[in-house]
């Protein structure tokens, strides 16, 4: 009788401690690679890249923002095989101050302007005619209620013989409408055309 007693204790005390080691496994196990993937994205917006001007560019844009910054990606389709192209993220941090609802590159321009204009990617399109700009603006913050525009601009097919002329398609905007020094050179005969853009607001 005492064996049997001694028996059905130990077997309830490895039980115990089996259920007390699945417990913590399935409480101090991680999430899923997908779970995962989705806290380290954060909060994402995906919006439509819209064609201007019967351009026939089109795609998605994708704005990631968390603690860590600001992550834009763009994927655009319908380019022109050996064409230069550009994506830029505008933010407008107050779009009740813009001249134009939504703000538009007019809001670029001036001493002090209402929005902020950096380079996200550029390229030069392949065969494929689909690219894919994406860029990481680390601890940079964005107010609720902001607008932010990502925009795709055409430049011209890709210089091969002036080194110069290739970063300057590749690198600046190269538009009158956004003023001195995002113009580019005034000796450049070809200019920026915007052909994409996708608006987004924050929350």
């Amino acid at each position: 009788m005492h064996r049997i007693a001694s028996e059905f204790a130990i077997a309830v005390s490895v039980t115990a401690i089996m259920a007390a080691v699945v417990l913590f496994l399935g409480t101090a196990a991680p999430q899923t690679l997908a779970d995962q993937g989705r806290a380290d994205r954060g909060a994402c917006v995906e919006a439509p890249l819209s064609e201007v001007s019967e351009s026939g560019v089109g795609g998605i844009a994708l704005l990631c923002i968390d603690r860590d910054g600001v992550r834009p990606v763009v994927q655009v389709r319908g380019l022109q095989e050996s064409e230069t192209y550009t994506a830029w993220l505008a933010y407008f941090d107050r779009p009740s101050a813009c001249f134009h609802s939504p703000c538009g590159l007019v809001d670029l321009r001036g001493a002090d302007p209402v929005g902020v204009l950096t380079r996200i990617d550029g390229a030069i399109a392949p065969p494929t005619r689909h690219l894919e700009l994406r860029a990481v603006f680390r601890d940079l913050k964005m107010t609720p209620g902001s607008q932010v525009s990502l925009l795709i601009l055409r430049q011209g097919p890709g210089s091969e013989a002036d080194g110069r002329t290739r970063a300057r398609q590749l690198l600046t905007p190269r538009m009158f409408d956004l003023g001195a020094p995002m113009a580019g050179a005034l000796a450049d005969r070809a200019r920026g055309q915007l052909h994409a853009q996708a608006i987004v607001t924050t929350e």
